[in-house]
């Protein structure tokens, strides 16, 4: 499951017997909602102060946070062609410190899972092709794969995924699917538990599935 935060369970005889992350915000869940937020504003800092390259998500970001339009980079800032010294070269100094300045404050006055809010801008930017939200979409994958991985899975054990990164349509659930392959897995999405929790209360009841 992989929303806000991810986790991997082996499950036998209807129970969970092994579990694979799940170890919160804080200390663990890579791959999920947080982690990619987090990602998302790390890239937007390094972008300003010159430690990263420019990236789109420092103007989606900064939006996202509500910070005022004088500081944000331009239009076009970061988009594929944009890189480079040329663009980063027309969001100035001045704009740059303000930006940091500006988004520091509005991350920490919040309880820090909120930065999972910005996992849909990273989506939304890679699909506008953005290097860095791609990069950053690929790790995710990444680090859900190896949280399976963990369980040690037999080839073609079934795998449940779920959440609002692994749903279907969920973004992250096709790049899963082809790095979970070679562990010949078979990968079914389903859009929430609503289900599952139904039939093991059927059964619980002795009303069947």
């Amino acid at each position: 499951m992989a929303g806000t935060g991810a986790v991997a369970a082996r499950v036998a005889g209807r129970v969970p017997t092994a579990t694979s992350g799940g170890d919160g915000w804080l200390l663990g869940d890579d791959g999920g909602g947080f982690w990619i937020g987090r990602a998302a504003v790390r890239a937007a800092l390094r972008a300003a102060d010159g430690r990263g390259e420019p990236t789109a998500l420092v103007l989606a970001v900064g939006r996202d946070l509500g910070l005022p339009e004088e500081v944000l980079p331009p239009e076009g800032y970061g988009v594929t062609g944009g890189y480079g010294v040329t663009g980063a070269a027309v969001w100035s100094a001045e704009r740059r410190t303000a930006y940091r300045a500006g988004v520091l404050p509005a991350v920490m006055d919040r309880p820090p899972v909120r930065l999972a809010d910005h996992a849909p801008v990273v989506v939304r930017t890679a699909e506008e092709k953005d290097a860095v939200a791609v990069r950053i979409l690929q790790e995710a994958a990444r680090h859900l794969a190896e949280t399976v991985a963990a369980l040690a899975p037999r080839p073609g054990e079934p795998l449940v995924a779920t959440g609002g990164l692994l749903a279907p349509d969920g973004p992250l659930l096709s790049p899963l699917t082809e790095r979970l392959a070679p562990l010949g897995l078979t990968v079914t999405p389903v859009a929430d538990g609503s289900p599952g929790a139904v039939a093991l209360a059927r059964l619980a009841h002795g009303t069947g599935a």
